[in-house]
């Protein structure tokens, strides 16, 4: 056995515990990770030429127009649900 294994799978006295949620990360990391995502969306803005730059939004645009329908079709659908109760009948086990 290793010298730093415990063998009852509890975890070294100095870590730290995980986040309530599990796969939470701290703030700071996700401020940086955003701030990254940031950069790396600007200095992509620069380089995509502007002909390129208006298709895509238009692309986008489109996409989130078919999402709202789609979302607009599953409500009517879910409120057109009749509300009274569903048929039950016993089926007898053998």
């Amino acid at each position: 056995m290793a010298a730093n294994d415990s063998g009852g799978g509890a975890p070294p006295a100095d870590s730290t515990p995980p986040p309530q949620g599990g796969w939470e990360i701290p703030r700071e990391q996700a401020a940086e990770a955003a701030d990254v995502l940031t950069q790396l969306s600007e200095l992509l803005h620069e380089l995509v030429p502007e002909e390129l730059q208006k298709r895509i939004a238009e692309a986008m645009r489109e996409l989130l127009v078919a999402l709202r329908a789609l979302i607009d079709w599953l409500v009517e659908r879910l409120e057109r649900r009749p509300g009274g109760p569903a048929e039950v009948r016993d089926i007898p086990i053998l």
